[in-house]
């Protein structure tokens, strides 16, 4: 809930799950700046975190996510990816990543780079 937490916590950041797009990050944006300007805080000062691989398409238009308006950084997870995907396991018997989650975290620290923001490894 962005107005109580607005009113209550001051937060300087959101983490955006399931972002698909830049535009679902514009609409937070938007929903952010009425509330700014009704609480009296600089247009801007609440930045954002989305997670940019939680559904199939995101990780395709991570670069944009990470180029849109208010995002600070930009981070990856497995596990709501693969739960779409149906996939039963992230890893291999070795514990790396299987190779559509190596691509999703190469896909974001690509787009964090381009858009020159911030990249933290999966949540």
């Amino acid at each position: 809930d962005l107005t109580g937490t607005m009113r209550a916590e001051k937060p300087h950041m959101y983490m955006i799950p399931k972002a698909s797009c830049a535009d679902d990050i514009a609409k937070i944006g938007a929903v952010l700046s009425r509330l700014e300007k009704q609480l009296g805080r600089p247009e801007g000062s609440v930045t954002l975190l989305p997670i940019a691989t939680e559904v199939p398409s995101a990780p395709l238009r991570a670069e944009e996510i990470a180029k849109s308006s208010r995002v600070e950084a930009i981070t990856w997870g497995a596990e709501d990816l693969g739960a779409e995907m149906g996939v039963k396991k992230r890893k291999d018997k070795d514990g790396n990543w299987l190779e559509i989650f190596q691509l999703c975290r190469s896909l974001t620290l690509l787009a964090a780079k381009s858009a020159n923001v911030q990249a933290f490894d999966t949540v």
